[in-house]
């Protein structure tokens, strides 16, 4: 069975309201920019990918669109850093796997 993106209940995240915006905020707060990139200066976009099972643990994490590699390791590990989803989503009243894209904006401040 293909992994949707959309189901008729979202998975809900165990912080705040549990919606995209603080999944967003926990992955940037779990981010540790490296030096290497800092000393560089390099800004810009990774696309994260990943999976919330059935169970609310998120799976399958991975790079969409990658800017460098220690800053694509630096997000891979923020992902992997996510507690268990509160909630998993639901399809026809059953648990089921979502998966998400979500953005990490990077700016060096």
């Amino acid at each position: 069975m293909e992994c949707p993106t959309v189901v008729e209940v979202m998975p809900v995240y165990s912080e705040g309201d549990g919606g995209n915006q603080t999944i967003i905020a926990a992955i940037t707060r779990n981010f540790r920019y490296p030096r290497k990139a800092v000393r560089a200066g390099i800004k810009g976009r990774i696309l994260l990918g990943f999976a919330v099972n059935e169970r609310g643990e998120v799976v399958n994490a991975h790079i969409e669109q990658g800017l460098e590699p220690t800053l694509d390791a630096a997000a891979l590990e923020a992902v992997q850093k996510l507690k268990r989803f509160r909630q998993p989503g639901t399809q026809n009243g059953k648990p089921v796997k979502v998966r998400y894209t979500i953005p990490l904006n990077l700016n060096i401040q």
